[in-house]
């Protein structure tokens, strides 16, 4: 199957939003311990 421009586009958006997410997460891990 080959993969639209489209799907593409979604599945790394959707990769940029979880490491999104995991940066905010240690961020505010570093916070409470800072």
């Amino acid at each position: 199957m080959v993969k639209t421009n489209e799907l593409i586009i979604k599945e790394l958006r959707h990769e940029l939003e979880k490491q999104k997410e995991q940066t905010k997460k240690e961020r505010d891990e570093v916070d409470r311990l800072g």
